[in-house]
């Protein structure tokens, strides 16, 4: 499976206002205010207890307790601070409109309150991953602040809502984030620099593996330059980076890291195996400067100071070379011009300007007027802030227009996506821009056979909409065991191949064992708890391999079409053992519990395995029918066929018929077990009634305990069944498995 999947952005929502500013009012002891400003350490790092308060024309909210903290670097020093609010300090898993934590900005070296904004807006409107922002006025305990940027924050959240997988690693990558080679370990990249890490691990942090950082840096330093195309690609969204590049390029981006080495995020992209660059902190933009460079003129192709082998290597290759330049000059014909830019700085400039007149910390830091505010689109204020933006805008892109090689428009394939609509049928999708002559989905299979289908964007065949730049294509039947796939076009004379180096290789056919899906619950009530005594759902791997088996490149999900859903713990499994997995979708409890559920209404449920090449080989599969409660679906024998319903379900045990080994709770005993000929003695009271079920949980009879404690089935087939009856004293309900064999 592979995919290469657009990018979801969600909407502003209600905490995103566009055409108002909103009221935050945020209410704490004094002493603790007075605190968090005197000891700014201590303020910046410890979360005090609050109340939130988000006024709109829509409602008033209110939350208790929040967390409140100072945040950022040089604004701790400023009379104007930037604050940070946590809904999930006190609480854990509390939100406010889908957020964990909010980013209230003071936006304190900016005369115009709005360049980080225009850049936030830019970078959403290319297509990659950039929070969400509006302006707030800020009040805390009946104090205002003044005008803020709230900005969304970038964590789990943050990539719930853009990206399909949600379960990969972040990095937040701070001075010094060179993306220097460190050696293939990959604990050489946990690295520290003042006090916390340079690519600090965000999410999954019981885990803390770097391994997939350590493949990429492996790649970027490593690989020919002949090679270097194909293999970056399969580790890295190279197309978003490069517009991300040549935005940085045009808005004057140095404190990323193309010039500073800092303020950005790296995303490990499960479901593509490949790293995502998020962009982060724009506010020195659009004409700030603390260096005494021009930044409307610098060269846009060599626009770093040091090493920075990731731009550099792109650049130094043609065909990325010549998709950055495509870029350039498509953003300074479309949003970066001014006729956009301009628009926006005014409709910005009316929302806000009340606001920054009531703000009495708004020129604290640097002197800044009202006055000053209100031209900062057109005239420069000097110092660390030469030019206004617009002019910065007119002078940038006249000047990048300039410097632009003359290249061959590319055509630019992505959003590549392979999914299974059922384990026996596949769907090919891409989106291309540009006009290819021809594009064609080629294959060959694992046995020499080889096989071709053209693609077509004209709404027929398998194609679903007529001029949408997406082809469609539904491959029917499966060959023997794999198939590498790739596409191929023609394009202005000449003919390419994406990927490039080797197809995209899909195994389909499940491996042969040694590791089984072997039982699974979807409705449990009562059967089996989990370590918080908790009766969720879930399910059980069988291994019979004669070693044990590392899991860590295992992936579970309840969807196909998502395979690395969620990653199996870094644990061994023995041979001839089994282990349970609690499918709750509360990954927090634990190692052992999944990031979904399963329903009860019936699904799938896969496990896959990623290969050496970071393609991913179906290990099990099964497709289970609706559950009642407390019973299970799962092998006859451990590993083996049927599937078959289960009323006596055994997790993290033996399936397997051919023996009992009985540990029975409860005190009582039967026997002859296994019985020969349907007859038992059972040691509990005469008179007693006993239903009989099979594995299935069918009720296949009932008998009353006779004289002598005998009970007699003599018309039952050789198999397992179960015998309940309620205990009189107790009122509970026991039971015993008891085997026939004829």
């Amino acid at each position: 499976m592979f995919v290469s999947a657009q990018l979801d952005h969600p909407e502003d929502g209600l905490l995103f206002l566009q055409d108002e500013v909103a009221r935050v009012d945020v209410l704490l002891p004094p002493d603790s205010f007075n605190l968090m400003y005197d000891d700014i350490p201590y303020g910046s790092t410890h979360e005090f207890e609050a109340t939130f308060i988000y006024t709109t024309s829509f409602s008033v909210d209110t939350i208790f307790p929040v967390g409140f903290r100072l945040r950022g670097n040089t604004s701790l020093f400023s009379a104007k601070k930037s604050f940070k609010v946590s809904f999930n300090t006190f609480e854990s898993g509390s939100q406010f409109q889908g957020v964990e934590k909010l980013n209230l900005n003071g936006e304190h070296n900016d005369v115009s309150v709005m360049r980080a904004k225009l850049c936030w807006e830019m970078y959403r409107d290319i297509g990659v991953p950039a929070s969400r922002t509006s302006h707030v006025e800020v009040y805390v305990n009946g104090e205002y602040m003044g005008i803020y940027l709230n900005v969304e924050h970038i964590d789990e959240e943050f990539i719930k809502k853009r990206y399909t997988d949600k379960v990969g690693n972040l990095y937040k990558c701070s001075w010094p984030a060179t993306l220097e080679y460190l050696g293939p370990e990959p604990d050489a990249y946990k690295l520290t620099s003042n006090g916390r890490r340079v690519y600090e691990l965000k999410t999954n942090l019981e885990r803390d593996d770097y391994s997939r950082f350590a493949r990429f840096m492996e790649v970027l330093h490593n690989t020919s330059d002949e090679e270097f195309a194909c293999s970056i690609e399969r580790v890295f969204n190279v197309d978003d980076y490069l517009k991300v590049a040549a935005l940085d390029v045009l808005t004057g981006n140095w404190d990323g890291y193309i010039v500073n080495k800092n303020n950005y995020y790296l995303y490990e992209n499960s479901l593509t195996g490949r790293m995502e660059y998020i962009p982060y902190d724009l506010d020195n933009t659009l004409g700030v400067d603390w260096f005494g460079f021009d930044w409307t003129n610098r060269d846009i192709y060599n626009w770093d100071f040091q090493e920075r082998p990731l731009y550099e290597r792109l650049m130094g290759t043609q065909r990325f070379r010549e998709q950055f330049s495509h870029y350039i000059q498509e953003f300074c014909s479309t949003l970066f011009d001014l006729d956009p830019i301009g628009s926006r700085v005014t409709e910005i400039t009316e929302l806000i300007s009340d606001h920054v007149q009531a703000d009495g910390y708004y020129p604290l830091s640097w002197g800044f007027s009202y006055e000053d505010f209100l031209v900062s689109g057109d005239e420069a204020w000097g110092d660390h802030i030469p030019h206004a933006i617009l002019p910065y805008v007119e002078a940038r892109r006249s000047s990048a227009l300039t410097q632009l090689e003359a290249f061959e428009t590319p055509l630019i394939i992505r959003e590549i996506q392979h999914t299974w609509l059922t384990p026996e049928q596949q769907r090919f999708s891409v989106f291309v821009e540009g006009e290819p002559d021809e594009f064609r989905l080629e294959w060959m299979e694992s046995g020499g056979v080889e096989g071709n289908s053209v693609l077509q964007d004209d709404g027929t065949g398998d194609d679903l909409v007529a001029g949408d730049e997406r082809y469609d294509v539904i491959i029917e039947g499966l060959p023997t065991e794999y198939a590498d796939y790739w596409f191929t076009y023609e394009s202005n004379g000449f003919e390419f191949s994406e990927p490039c180096d080797q197809g995209y290789r899909v195994w389909s056919q499940p491996m042969e064992g040694p590791l089984f899906l072997n039982e699974l619950m979807a409705s449990n009530q009562s059967t089996y708890s989990d370590e918080a005594d908790e009766f969720d759902d879930w399910f059980e791997l069988y291994h019979n391999g004669n070693v044990s088996l590392p899991l860590k490149d295992f992936y579970a999900t309840d969807d196909i079409q998502c395979a690395r859903k969620w990653q199996l713990p870094d644990v061994l499994i023995g041979s001839d053992d089994h282990m349970l997995f609690w499918a709750d979708d509360e990954e927090e409890q634990g190692d052992f519990h999944t990031s979904f559920k399963l329903s009860a209404g019936g699904e799938e449920l896969a496990i896959f395995q990623e290969q050496a090449d970071a393609t991913l080989r179906l290990v099990d599969h099964v497709s289970f029918p609706a559950l009642a409660e407390e019973v299970s679906y799962g092998r006859l024998d451990d590993g083996g066929m049927p599937w078959l319903f289960m009323g006596m379900p055994t997790p993290d045990a033996s399936n397997n018929l051919t023996s009992i080994e009985e540990l029975n709770p409860w005190g009582f005993t039967i026997y002859p077990n296994p019985s020969s000929d349907g007859k038992v003695r059972v040691s509990i009271p005469s008179g007693q009634r006993v239903s009989c079920s099979d594995i299935t949980g069918k009720l296949v009879g009932e008998r009353v305990v006779q004289d002598g404690g005998w009970l007699a089935f003599e018309s039952l087939s050789e198999g397992l069944y179960l015998l309940k009856w309620v205990d009189g004293a107790a009122g509970e309900v026991k039971s015993i498995k008891w085997m026939i064999s004829r």
